[in-house]
């Protein structure tokens, strides 16, 4: 993992709040589960201002979890 990523990672383990296994990932500010939408608009305005190739979530879903398949498969390094 990278080291800002690690990084980040150890600052969500110090929270008190929304870190529960059901908690969700992307949260309004009062905790509560954002709109599909929602999600949809703040990830495309992020991507389009990165000057990215248009990618959907759920391909890189997809993406993350053949990678992480791979990186933990006997043998790969």
């Amino acid at each position: 993992v990278p080291r800002p990523a690690a990084e980040a990672l150890a600052r969500v383990l110090q929270l008190e709040h929304f870190t529960g296994r059901d908690d969700h990932v992307f949260v309004n500010r009062t905790g509560g589960a954002l709109e599909d939408s929602a999600i949809r608009r703040r990830y495309n305005a992020a991507r389009e201002a990165a000057g990215l190739h248009q990618v959907t979530l759920h391909s890189l879903r997809h993406a993350a979890g053949s990678i992480i398949a791979q990186s933990t498969m006997p043998g790969s390094a």
